[in-house]
């Protein structure tokens, strides 16, 4: 299981577990699986897809608790979803990808 997390200078804009993620690498699309070897890539403007995505348990916790309705992250249906950002950059390392981009475009 891959840990996704997706942030801007701003905010933290996705966190969960997931199969498979697919990224906008400036030379094409790359999907990342489980056991990924240590990688920083730089991203073109484009879509992260995410498949098998579960969101984090702590922020579904955390959201209950106050009393706010548990949203899906942007884009997603049926245990897949999707971000479309502009340019940015991942780092995949021990099962964690972490991108860190422009702010996503809304959906």
């Amino acid at each position: 299981m891959l840990q996704l997390e997706v942030f801007t200078p701003n905010r933290a804009v996705l966190e969960l577990a997931c199969d498979r993620v697919q990224l906008p690498g400036v030379q094409g699309q790359m999907t990342v699986l489980p056991g990924h070897s240590t990688l920083l890539a730089q991203l073109s403007a484009g879509t992260i897809y995410v498949q098998g995505g579960q969101q984090q348990a702590d922020t579904d916790a955390h959201q209950a608790q106050e009393g706010q309705q548990q949203q899906s992250p942007p884009g997603r249906e049926s245990g897949r979803a999707q971000v479309v950002i502009a340019a940015g950059f991942a780092w995949v390392q021990h099962d964690r990808v972490r991108v860190l981009c422009d702010e996503p475009a809304q959906s």
